[in-house]
Protein backbone atom coordinates (compact mmCIF):
# COMPACT_ATOMS: atom_id res chain seq x y z
CA UNK A 1 0.00 0.00 0.00
CA UNK A 2 1.58 3.33 -1.20
CA UNK A 3 0.28 7.01 -0.78
CA UNK A 4 -1.44 8.11 -3.69
CA UNK A 5 0.87 11.09 -5.00
CA UNK A 6 -1.11 11.47 -8.45
CA UNK A 7 -2.70 9.63 -11.24
CA UNK A 8 -3.91 10.57 -14.97
CA UNK A 9 -4.95 9.15 -18.17
CA UNK A 10 -4.27 10.81 -21.63
CA UNK A 11 -4.53 10.05 -25.21
CA UNK A 12 -1.13 11.01 -27.19
CA UNK A 13 -0.36 11.61 -30.69
CA UNK A 14 0.72 8.01 -32.40
CA UNK A 15 4.68 7.56 -31.57
CA UNK A 16 4.66 11.24 -30.29
CA UNK A 17 5.20 12.38 -33.61
CA UNK A 18 3.67 15.47 -35.81
CA UNK A 19 1.11 14.27 -38.16
CA UNK A 20 -1.92 15.35 -39.72
CA UNK A 21 -4.22 12.49 -38.44
CA UNK A 22 -4.13 11.90 -34.83
CA UNK A 23 -4.01 8.19 -33.97
CA UNK A 24 -5.34 8.22 -30.63
CA UNK A 25 -3.92 5.29 -28.43
CA UNK A 26 -6.85 3.93 -25.55
CA UNK A 27 -6.77 5.14 -22.12
CA UNK A 28 -5.61 3.59 -19.24
CA UNK A 29 -6.48 3.86 -15.63
CA UNK A 30 -3.60 4.46 -13.37
CA UNK A 31 -2.60 5.61 -10.13
CA UNK A 32 0.99 7.12 -9.26
CA UNK A 33 2.14 5.81 -5.55
CA UNK A 34 4.99 5.79 -3.41
CA UNK A 35 6.27 2.67 -2.45
CA UNK A 36 8.89 1.89 0.32
CA UNK A 37 11.97 -0.61 0.15
CA UNK A 38 10.21 -3.57 0.81
CA UNK A 39 8.21 -3.49 -2.17
CA UNK A 40 11.84 -3.59 -4.32
CA UNK A 41 10.62 -6.90 -5.55
CA UNK A 42 7.78 -5.37 -7.62
CA UNK A 43 10.17 -3.06 -9.53
CA UNK A 44 12.14 -6.36 -11.19
CA UNK A 45 9.90 -6.75 -14.35
CA UNK A 46 10.08 -3.41 -15.36
CA UNK A 47 13.81 -2.38 -14.45
CA UNK A 48 14.55 -5.76 -16.03
CA UNK A 49 12.89 -4.56 -18.99
CA UNK A 50 14.82 -1.06 -18.77
CA UNK A 51 18.41 -2.88 -18.50
CA UNK A 52 17.67 -5.55 -21.56
CA UNK A 53 16.68 -1.68 -23.04
CA UNK A 54 19.64 -0.02 -22.48
CA UNK A 55 22.42 -2.76 -23.59
CA UNK A 56 20.34 -3.07 -26.66
CA UNK A 57 20.58 0.53 -27.35
CA UNK A 58 24.26 0.61 -26.21
CA UNK A 59 25.92 -2.48 -25.40
CA UNK A 60 28.94 -1.14 -23.81
CA UNK A 61 29.68 1.82 -22.30
CA UNK A 62 32.80 3.06 -22.41
CA UNK A 63 34.41 -0.74 -22.81
CA UNK A 64 32.64 -1.59 -19.49
CA UNK A 65 30.74 -4.89 -20.54
CA UNK A 66 27.04 -4.45 -19.48
CA UNK A 67 26.16 -6.87 -16.25
CA UNK A 68 23.78 -9.99 -17.02
CA UNK A 69 19.85 -9.71 -16.00
CA UNK A 70 21.16 -11.55 -12.05
CA UNK A 71 23.68 -9.59 -11.42
CA UNK A 72 22.34 -6.56 -12.34
CA UNK A 73 19.17 -6.84 -10.48
CA UNK A 74 21.14 -7.90 -7.48
CA UNK A 75 22.66 -5.03 -7.20
CA UNK A 76 19.91 -2.82 -8.27
CA UNK A 77 17.53 -4.21 -6.02
CA UNK A 78 20.45 -3.87 -2.88
CA UNK A 79 21.09 -0.05 -3.54
CA UNK A 80 17.26 0.78 -3.78
CA UNK A 81 16.85 -0.68 -0.68
CA UNK A 82 19.94 1.47 1.08
CA UNK A 83 18.95 4.39 -0.67
CA UNK A 84 15.24 4.15 0.80
CA UNK A 85 15.93 3.00 4.01
CA UNK A 86 19.10 5.64 4.36
CA UNK A 87 15.97 8.63 3.44
CA UNK A 88 17.41 9.99 0.79
CA UNK A 89 15.17 8.16 -1.81
CA UNK A 90 11.99 7.75 -3.41
CA UNK A 91 10.45 5.56 -5.55
CA UNK A 92 6.84 5.94 -7.49
CA UNK A 93 5.30 3.39 -9.29
CA UNK A 94 2.55 3.89 -11.27
CA UNK A 95 -0.13 1.09 -11.51
CA UNK A 96 -3.44 -0.01 -12.56
CA UNK A 97 -6.12 -0.57 -9.88
CA UNK A 98 -5.33 -4.67 -9.52
CA UNK A 99 -1.62 -3.29 -8.56
CA UNK A 100 -0.08 -4.45 -12.14
CA UNK A 101 3.11 -1.96 -12.08
CA UNK A 102 3.56 0.09 -15.25
CA UNK A 103 6.07 1.72 -14.19
CA UNK A 104 8.35 3.70 -11.63
CA UNK A 105 10.48 6.41 -11.23
CA UNK A 106 13.42 5.90 -8.90
CA UNK A 107 15.21 9.38 -7.14
CA UNK A 108 17.91 9.98 -4.76
CA UNK A 109 19.34 13.60 -3.55
CA UNK A 110 22.57 14.25 -4.29
CA UNK A 111 24.67 17.20 -3.44
CA UNK A 112 24.14 20.67 -5.41
CA UNK A 113 26.06 21.99 -8.10
CA UNK A 114 29.38 24.09 -7.22
CA UNK A 115 29.75 26.43 -9.94
CA UNK A 116 25.82 26.86 -10.38
CA UNK A 117 23.09 28.16 -8.22
CA UNK A 118 20.87 24.64 -7.46
CA UNK A 119 20.85 24.81 -3.83
CA UNK A 120 22.55 22.58 -1.40
CA UNK A 121 20.95 19.19 -2.83
CA UNK A 122 19.53 18.41 -5.86
CA UNK A 123 17.17 15.51 -6.77
CA UNK A 124 18.37 12.71 -9.26
CA UNK A 125 16.32 10.91 -11.13
CA UNK A 126 17.92 7.43 -10.84
CA UNK A 127 16.00 5.21 -12.77
CA UNK A 128 12.48 5.29 -14.85
CA UNK A 129 10.86 2.17 -16.59
CA UNK A 130 7.70 2.27 -18.36
CA UNK A 131 6.70 -1.72 -19.53
CA UNK A 132 6.27 -1.30 -23.37
CA UNK A 133 2.63 -1.69 -23.50
CA UNK A 134 2.14 1.08 -21.28
CA UNK A 135 4.39 3.63 -23.50
CA UNK A 136 2.94 6.68 -25.34
CA UNK A 137 -0.22 6.65 -23.05
CA UNK A 138 0.84 9.14 -20.72
CA UNK A 139 2.80 7.00 -17.66
CA UNK A 140 6.06 8.00 -18.01
CA UNK A 141 4.77 11.71 -17.94
CA UNK A 142 3.27 11.15 -15.25
CA UNK A 143 5.66 9.52 -13.03
CA UNK A 144 8.09 12.12 -13.92
CA UNK A 145 5.55 14.89 -13.01
CA UNK A 146 5.28 13.47 -9.45
CA UNK A 147 8.84 13.02 -9.62
CA UNK A 148 8.93 16.71 -9.71
CA UNK A 149 6.11 17.37 -7.43
CA UNK A 150 7.82 15.58 -4.30
CA UNK A 151 11.20 17.23 -5.65
CA UNK A 152 9.81 20.88 -4.70
CA UNK A 153 8.53 19.36 -1.74
CA UNK A 154 11.84 18.23 -0.52
CA UNK A 155 13.16 21.89 -1.29
CA UNK A 156 15.23 21.56 -4.33
CA UNK A 157 14.82 23.83 -6.88
CA UNK A 158 16.53 21.44 -10.02
CA UNK A 159 17.46 17.94 -10.78
CA UNK A 160 19.30 15.98 -13.00
CA UNK A 161 19.47 12.43 -14.90
CA UNK A 162 21.06 10.77 -17.45
CA UNK A 163 20.49 8.39 -19.91
CA UNK A 164 22.84 6.08 -22.28
CA UNK A 165 24.09 7.69 -25.37
CA UNK A 166 22.33 5.41 -28.07
CA UNK A 167 18.90 6.18 -26.05
CA UNK A 168 17.73 8.97 -28.44
CA UNK A 169 14.04 7.92 -27.46
CA UNK A 170 14.25 8.86 -23.97
CA UNK A 171 16.49 12.16 -24.72
CA UNK A 172 13.42 12.96 -26.72
CA UNK A 173 10.91 12.03 -24.41
CA UNK A 174 13.15 14.61 -21.36
CA UNK A 175 13.11 17.42 -23.80
CA UNK A 176 9.43 17.12 -24.51
CA UNK A 177 9.16 17.39 -20.46
CA UNK A 178 10.86 20.57 -20.98
CA UNK A 179 14.74 19.60 -19.73
CA UNK A 180 17.57 20.68 -21.68
CA UNK A 181 20.97 18.92 -22.61
CA UNK A 182 23.17 20.45 -19.35
CA UNK A 183 26.69 18.10 -19.50
CA UNK A 184 28.08 15.11 -20.91
CA UNK A 185 28.89 12.27 -18.72
CA UNK A 186 32.21 11.12 -19.50
CA UNK A 187 33.76 7.23 -18.90
CA UNK A 188 36.57 5.79 -18.63
CA UNK A 189 38.94 2.86 -17.65
CA UNK A 190 41.74 3.31 -14.72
Amino acid sequence: EGRRVAGMSRAYKHNGQRTDAVATVPAVDFAVVEIDASAVERLREPALALHRHEIAVQPDLADAPARADKPYWELYSSRFADWISAGNGFCLVAERPGGEVLGFVFCVEREGLAAYETGPAIGYVEEIAVIESARMLGVGRALMDAARIEFKARGYSHFELSTVPGNEDARSFYERLGMQRAAVLMLGEV
